[in-house]
């Protein structure tokens, strides 16, 4: 004979898809906010290490981030002078193309210099967890429907 699934655990199941639906819909907002403040409030600049080369290499151990000292360097003179970045933490590769003198392009947002998109990289995809958050609240609303429905039964 087959166990019958208790009431608790149609509730916990119900409970986790309202669960995924919010984590799906905080993920899809964290990420449409980021990418609306790269777009609305974001600056174009070239990142230049301030650190002597010498010690951008001596330094190297093959770590996958560093913490280094760089500057941007906006494109236009109307946009600015140079902004200092203390302690950005930047990827290796990274490192090793400031230390050979590259320039690197970077778009930062206007009063966090920190938070920055290096080399043209792009943030998280929203839609995809948008569209998991949407999916999921349906289910879980409907899967709370039949659970009253059938509540109301006995």
């Amino acid at each position: 004979m087959g166990t019958t699934q208790g009431p608790v655990g149609r509730y916990s199941f119900v409970a986790m898809l309202f669960i995924m639906a919010a984590t799906g819909l905080l993920m899809g907002g964290a990420a449409l906010y980021d990418d609306a403040l790269f777009r609305f409030k974001g600056r174009d600049a070239v990142m230049v290490a301030t650190d002597p080369p010498k010690w951008l290499i001596a330094h190297d151990g093959n770590y996958q981030t560093r913490t280094v000292n760089v500057k941007y360097v906006p494109a236009s003179a109307a946009d600015g002078g140079e902004i200092a970045v203390p302690a950005k933490r930047v990827s290796g590769e990274e490192v090793r193309r400031m230390a050979q003198g590259e320039q690197l392009p970077v778009r930062f947002i206007d009063g966090d210099p920190q938070h920055a998109r290096i080399d043209g990289a792009q943030g998280d995809n929203p839609w995809g967890w948008l569209a998991l958050g949407i999916v999921g609240l349906l289910l879980a609303l409907y899967a709370r429907r039949l659970l009253h429905r059938e509540s109301r039964r006995r």
